[in-house]
């Protein structure tokens, strides 16, 4: 089963993590496969971690405040 969901501008920060719990609750299943790719490296400011980590917990916080995860979880 392939579940297509439209971008919303609500749920961007975490929309993979969103079409999992939609299709699980569809009663399909998720897969997950990672890679690791390693190349040369560039400077990294303390600003620009500080942002991709707010990022992360914004997208976090909108998963903890959606139905999709009490639905997952009732």
């Amino acid at each position: 089963m392939v579940v297509e969901i439209a971008p919303s501008k609500k749920i961007n920060l975490s929309e993979d993590i969103f079409s999992g719990f939609n299709s699980t609750l569809r009663g399909g299943f998720v897969t997950h496969h990672e890679y690791i790719q390693v190349g040369k490296g560039r400077d990294v400011g303390m600003n620009q971690i500080s942002q991709f980590e707010a990022k992360l917990a914004n997208g976090n916080g909108e998963q903890t405040l959606s139905r999709d995860v009490y639905r997952e979880c009732s």
